[in-house]
């Protein structure tokens, strides 16, 4: 997560600052590695998520599963976006297209990321798993 997040800020400043061939070979190889990390942080967290409130009904009627369901609404925009990113917006950079829309999408794509931390220090910090029971 913390590779992911952390490269967004220089993704987008290459944005203004690589030809578009060079774009392309950047956010067409991160596209790749990430395809890959990401995969296996969902499952992780998936897992994660089930082990700790241990039924569906959780998920809806405690605070922490309701938070963590926000949380997973987030994610599942955050991960449409990035989608977007790979099969939308990076092949339009082949044709010389698409350097600002990629530099909005990548912006969006920050906030998103902000809010999903703070889901997550609401997790721990505020409604813990402890509350469960």
């Amino acid at each position: 997560m913390a590779w992911w997040f952390g490269a967004l800020l220089p993704l987008r400043i290459l944005c203004r600052q690589l030809s578009y061939p060079e774009l392309f070979q950047v956010m067409d190889r991160f596209g790749h590695q990430a395809g890959y990390l990401v995969s296996a942080l969902l499952l992780a967290g998936l897992s994660l998520a089930y082990i700790t409130l241990g039924s569906f009904d959780a998920l809806v009627s405690t605070n922490y599963g309701l938070v963590l369901l926000f949380k997973i609404l987030v994610v599942s925009t955050i991960l449409s976006i990035a989608a977007h990113h790979k099969f939308i917006l990076v092949p339009r950079l082949k044709k010389h297209k698409g350097r600002e829309a990629l530099a909005r999408s990548i912006n969006i794509e920050m906030t998103l990321a902000l809010t999903i931390l703070i889901f997550a220090s609401v997790l721990t910090s505020l409604v813990g798993p402890e509350n469960l029971a």
